[in-house]
């Protein structure tokens, strides 16, 4: 019984990875632009951060809160390990339309692309005076999905009788049109939040910045808990 009880003993109840701490709730407020859909993404986007962290390896727990990477060989990144996990989680919880896309352009191994700005470039989202988005300035598009929704049906009135109650969903979820605008509001959202960051210690220009090989050693780790992006298999 001694030793059964000596095991309990041992099991932590609530390890430190359980907690936010005071950094990673400040840096949670930074991501909210692109985060907060409704209370219920915020609440999960926390349990699903937490599930993150429980599953770390002793050495990413090391390093979690500095710039230094698991890796030994490679060189210190800019951003602080939890503040790339968070971000990589924030985009796919609060950027549903354009979150797998993102999250495909950088798993391209062929492709020769650094930081964040080559992803955003490759898929055309380009920064040149404003924001691009498919070749539409960021100025010319709706504000915001429900814009452009209203948009879509008085487009579709001018040909077919649309009841005013019809469900949107069954109305333009297959609809290409709502699709692309639906893409385009998301990234001028992210594309806002990065402009966002000229009044704080990091700029728009350190977020394009952002190495891509800090981005895809995370990438595993918080897509496996995430039911849009196919999981990847750890390196290490």
């Amino acid at each position: 019984m001694s030793y059964l009880a000596n095991q309990e003993e041992d099991i932590d109840l609530n390890p430190p990875m359980l907690y936010i701490n005071d950094e990673e709730r400040e840096f949670m407020l930074q991501l909210a632009p692109i985060l907060t859909r409704s209370p219920r993404s915020m609440k999960r986007f926390v349990n699903v951060y937490r599930l993150i962290k429980v599953g770390m390896s002793e050495l990413q727990w090391e390093v979690y809160y500095t710039q230094t990477a698991p890796r030994k060989e490679i060189l210190a990144w800019k951003f602080r390990n939890f503040e790339v996990v968070m971000f990589l989680l924030a985009v796919i919880t609060g950027l549903p339309t354009i979150s797998k896309l993102f999250f495909q352009t950088f798993r391209l191994a062929q492709e020769n692309l650094r930081t964040l700005e080559d992803i955003l470039a490759k898929i055309n989202v380009i920064y040149k005076n404003e924001w691009y988005i498919f070749d539409e300035p960021a100025s010319s598009l709706p504000r915001s999905i429900k814009i452009s929704m209203q948009a879509e049906r008085q487009r579709l009135q001018g040909n077919l009788v649309v009841p005013d109650d019809a469900e949107e969903d069954i109305l333009f979820g297959q609809n290409p049109n709502v699709v692309l605008n639906n893409m385009q509001i998301e990234f001028l959202n992210f594309t806002r939040w990065l402009d966002n960051w000229q009044n704080s210690e990091i700029k728009r220009e350190d977020w394009l910045a952002l190495n891509i090989r800090q981005i895809k050693y995370w990438d595993p780790y918080v897509s496996r808990y995430s039911f849009r992006i196919d999981p990847l298999t750890p390196e290490d």
